[in-house]
């Protein structure tokens, strides 16, 4: 099976790909993935699986200013069609 980890490159997402790997195709991308819709399609082509984990940095004060500013709230996944579960 082909997994795509948004948000591979950071703590959770690199251990998770390292228990991935020995059974799986595992690619991992990190924030950049989210540019532009192209390349971020780019990515995801042909995968069977994608894992979202790309957030902002845990290490900062979490205020009602910076919890507005997620991938859900900004509207960017409403305007490309994505799907949360």
């Amino acid at each position: 099976m082909k997994i795509v980890i948004l948000g591979g490159t950071g703590l959770i997402g690199s251990s998770l790909k390292e228990d991935l790997l020995s059974d799986h195709e595992v690619e991992c991308f990190g924030r950049d993935a989210f540019n532009s819709p192209n390349k971020l399609l780019s990515h995801l082509k042909g995968s069977d699986l994608v894992i979202q984990l790309s957030g902002s940095t845990i290490s900062k004060r979490w205020t009602k200013k910076t919890l507005k500013g997620g991938l859900g709230k900004s509207g960017r996944c409403k305007q490309h069609a994505c799907k949360s579960y």
